[in-house]
């Protein structure tokens, strides 16, 4: 797996993941029908799973986003990935396990792959135009989509 590739899927996981989950949440409780169906309990947990929230201040707004909300499902995703992308740069695939740790995992996104074959096979093809947009207009799309789906759900 290369560098774009791997870039892509943790923006995926980290960033978009925990919000697109709230989002679904979101709207999953607007139905009439999910109140008469799940307990009030429930509904309360459900509706307090908030990664991107809106916070009000005297002056404005402000947009707290948690990207560890929903770590127990981020973390071994991260490994699987890690995984591939170490045998990418051909080192031992047993170090996903140091390296599926977030900050850590960021070397990955940067470190070059071995050029050829190495002692995993032959090097992955070239990221997808769509995959290469996303990681290199991430610093653009990224806090854009944040705002979009802020405004959604607090708009």
């Amino acid at each position: 797996m290369g560098r774009v590739e791997f870039t892509f899927y943790m923006i995926i996981v980290w960033l978009f993941l925990p919000v697109f989950t709230q989002y679904m949440i979101f709207e999953f409780l607007n139905y009439p029908i999910t109140h008469q169906l799940l307990s009030k309990e429930l509904i309360l947990a459900l509706d307090g799973f908030k990664p991107l929230q809106s916070l009000r201040f005297d002056s404005g707004y402000s947009m707290h986003y948690n990207a560890m909300s929903l770590w127990m499902i981020q973390i071994p995703i991260s490994l699987i990935y890690a995984h591939g992308r170490l045998k990418d740069i051909g080192w031992h695939p047993v170090l996903s396990i140091v390296l599926g740790l977030p900050v850590i995992n960021l070397l990955l996104c940067f470190w070059k792959g071995t050029q050829g074959e190495n002692s995993y096979g032959l090097p992955t093809g070239e990221a997808t135009l769509g995959k290469k947009i996303v990681v290199y207009g991430s610093p653009i799309i990224v806090p854009l989509a944040l705002l979009i789906i802020g405004n959604k759900l607090y708009g």
